[in-house]
């Protein structure tokens, strides 16, 4: 009965290795990503390939294979989101004046400005609050939780040299 369960856990225990393996690679400095991705991928194939010859059901096999790639496209993109952004935002900015200048993108890019922005967004979440003499308490700390948890595992991923 709980191997019934656990093969159609399979994917989930496939794409768990392919994040453990991602996080471990990251650890080597290899510089290429797509490098990182591939063997991390491999690793979560290799495991479902190993469930095929126990559990000896192609039909199985497609419906993980399926599965898998497409929890592990979700994992993937979760830690690429925000690099993926900021880089459309730039593309759009060059489609949408043609012809560009370096400056004019750096100066998109106003610190100040981004954490204006940033601060009335958490303030209209309702994840802060300032009072009137402009002191900042964080009045939800789920997200903040939540977001110490992806800094950890994106600093885990991605570590920079």
């Amino acid at each position: 009965m709980i191997k019934n369960y656990l093969i159609s856990l399979t994917p989930v225990f496939a794409v768990s290795i392919n994040f453990l393996i991602l996080v471990i690679i990251s650890q080597f400095k290899l510089k290429d990503m797509r490098i990182r991705f591939l063997l991390s991928i491999l690793a979560g194939f290799i495991f479902l390939l190993i469930s095929l010859i126990i559990i000896k059901s192609y039909e199985f096999f497609i419906i993980h294979l399926f599965t898998y790639i497409a929890l592990s496209f979700v994992v993937w993109n979760i830690f690429m989101l925000s690099a993926t952004a900021q880089r459309i935002r730039i593309l759009i900015e060059i489609y949408n004046n043609k012809k560009i200048k370096l400056k004019k993108i750096l100066s998109l890019y106003n610190t100040e400005e981004i954490y204006k922005k940033r601060i009335e967004r958490l303030k209209n979440l309702k994840i802060i609050n300032i009072d009137k003499n402009y002191n900042v308490k964080i009045i939800n700390k789920k997200f903040y939780y939540i977001n110490i948890l992806i800094n950890v595992l994106r600093k885990l991923i991605i570590k920079t040299s």
